[in-house]
């Protein structure tokens, strides 16, 4: 959460991307390819993937994907990890069409939705609400 605060209050700088197919290749490259960034299109709601980078959080590597645009900002954190990687407050959500757990938590008016697919594990950061951010990933088809 503190590491979304800091790339909308512009404490984290940005190297800013033309091609999102680009960033997503740089991004797994800079991971030894051991895992990519998930892949997600979030253009119906006008916001695009436009910065990326690796951030070290003890001895595990995340990828940051900014998508910013025409609504509130969402910062995708992708790395190897279980579901025990929850926040302990977080409320989980089962979706039988995904068949995924979903977690739902916030934090100083930030909202998080954590899932696992495989060992990769997916939480969007943002100030959009907890409900929005729910329904964008359960939107199956805005996941590329």
């Amino acid at each position: 959460v503190q590491t979304h605060v800091d790339i909308l209050n512009g404490k984290t700088a940005l190297a800013r991307a033309a091609n999102p197919l680009v960033l997503r290749d740089e991004l797994a490259r800079a991971v030894g390819e051991r895992f990519r960034p998930v892949a997600l299109d979030f253009s119906m709601m006008k916001l695009y993937p436009v910065a990326g980078f690796v951030h070290k959080v003890g001895a595990r590597e995340v990828l940051v994907t900014v998508y910013q645009g025409a609504g509130p900002a969402i910062t995708c954190f992708t790395f190897l990890g279980s579901e025990a990687d929850a926040p302990g407050e977080a409320e989980r959500f089962y979706d039988a069409d995904m068949r995924l757990n979903l977690y739902s938590f916030s934090r100083a008016g930030v909202n998080g939705v954590l899932h696992r697919e495989a060992n990769v594990i997916c939480v969007l950061v943002s100030k959009m609400a907890s409900a929005d951010l729910l329904a964008m990933i359960r939107g199956k088809s805005a996941h590329v």
